[in-house]
């Protein structure tokens, strides 16, 4: 498929340079050329949406714990099931739409980031009275319901409208779903052991 596209691109510039070279106007229309005039500008386009998206969410996430670095470690680690789901896609050689990137970029970071701080927000609470160790257990017990539900509710039905629905609109939910599902596991694996790694630095911004 990549092998394919990657031909196409390299007909339509081809067809593009010989008609430069002998018309004074000209248009290249379909969904080919407009995929490949996307294909231009998407990976300028993709930065500016991520770090557009996570300075947001930082500014949010910062006035609601006034502090730096946690929502540092919120932001990257939502970040991380990001590329990671781009990794996925990649790796398993699945086409994606460029819009499709955008628009998951978008509603990954705005979505599951509330998992992040429910998680964060227990354990800061429990933190002012357990130890280090304690406060990790316990904040997974009152969030952990909470968090596998929302986020179960999300894989599915973005998963099961995937199914259902057509060309950019079914490659927009798969991905969500996929995005949703990773950024639910490294919420519950990897941010307890970042934040317990910066528990230092996390607790004295909040004293």
């Amino acid at each position: 498929m990549r092998q394919n596209r990657g031909e196409t691109f390299e007909f339509i510039q081809k067809v593009k340079d010989l008609m430069a070279e002998n018309l004074d106007e000209y248009y290249v229309i379909g969904n080919s050329p407009m995929a490949y005039e996307m294909s231009q500008t998407f990976s300028a386009e993709l930065d500016f949406i991520t770090v557009l998206t996570m300075i947001a969410i930082f500014v949010v996430v910062a006035f609601t714990f006034k502090s730096i670095i946690l929502p540092i470690i919120l932001v990257l680690t939502i970040q991380c099931a990001v590329y990671l789901t781009m990794g996925i896609l990649s790796l398993s050689g699945g086409t994606v739409y460029f819009i499709s990137l955008l628009i998951v970029q978008s509603i990954l970071m705005g979505a599951t980031i509330d998992y992040a701080i429910l998680y964060a927000s227990y354990y800061l609470e429990h933190r002012k009275t357990m130890d280090i160790k304690q406060a990790i257990i316990q904040a997974y017990n009152d969030s952990i319901h909470t968090i596998l539900t929302s986020a179960s509710i999300l894989v599915i039905v973005t998963l099961i409208v995937g199914h259902f629905a057509s060309a950019i609109a079914a490659k927009i939910c798969t991905t969500i779903s996929q995005g949703t599902f990773c950024s639910t596991i490294l919420i519950l694996l990897l941010l307890p052991a970042v934040i317990a790694a910066f528990d230092k630095i996390v607790m004295k911004r909040q004293k």
